[in-house]
């Protein structure tokens, strides 16, 4: 449970001061268009304390760094860059080297993402 905005807030009115992460690569797979997580920003805003990141390759390969998972919609649907986040990678199946292509990778779509909210803005 708590996978979509009707069981949170259920939750949320038996535990009124508890906080939550959103974990995009999660929203991803309950709803590949990614829209979910505009729905969970609007409805849960000041609950959501972390955002964690990863990429998707299939349900065997679900915190894929994204340069290998081709999955950018998931980076693409950040709904703020005004938290901490963490980006998750299994580690145990890729390289020290993997790590930090996927960093730089993940750091140019920040980038990205925090110049195109700059423009729309000035």
């Amino acid at each position: 449970t708590g996978r979509y905005p009707e069981e949170l807030k259920r939750i949320f009115e038996e535990l009124p001061d508890v906080n939550m992460v959103l974990d995009l690569n999660h929203v991803f797979t309950h709803d590949p268009e990614m829209k979910l997580t505009k729905e969970l920003w609007k409805r849960f805003k000041k609950r959501i304390k972390h955002i964690h990141l990863s990429g998707f390759i299939d349900k065997e390969n679900i915190h894929m760094p994204f340069y290998m998972s081709n999955c950018d919609i998931i980076i693409n649907s950040l709904p703020t860059l005004n938290l901490p986040m963490i980006l998750e990678i299994g580690i145990h199946k890729i390289s020290l080297e993997d790590m930090k292509k996927e960093y730089e990778y993940v750091l140019r779509r920040l980038e990205k993402i925090e110049n195109d909210l700059q423009s729309n803005f000035t």
